[in-house]
């Protein structure tokens, strides 16, 4: 299990270090935090949630400066689906962030 996990990992750091061709992929692969925040926020998507800054903040075990951080940015960049409520920011992944990690995930199938 050691040896298997450990080249899924190697696989998995190899694949971001060769998809930095689109502004996205270099936002999303430049740290752990924006890389996992991405992976949640699709989740969110496929799950058809939106995600409150808190909620994030708690899974990733992350500040809730560097999440709102992150989720600023990546709305500015037309990355995320945003819904504002009365002290309330909800967000999931755009059309393009998904279709983008859809790329991803069946480029690691081949």
């Amino acid at each position: 299990m050691v040896k298997t996990i450990s080249l899924h990992e190697i696989k998995i750091y190899q694949a971001r270090v060769d998809r930095t061709n689109t502004r996205m992929q270099r936002y999303f692969n430049s740290t752990p935090l924006r890389n996992v925040f991405a992976r949640i926020c699709n989740y969110a998507y496929t799950v058809n949630q939106f995600y409150s800054i808190s909620y994030v903040t708690k899974e990733l075990g992350s500040t809730r400066q560097a999440i709102s951080l992150i989720v600023d940015e990546c709305e500015k960049e037309g990355w995320l689906s945003i819904h504002r409520r009365a002290n309330k920011v909800e967000f999931q992944v755009s059309e393009e962030l998904f279709e983008s990690w859809r790329d991803y995930v069946y480029a690691r199938l081949i």
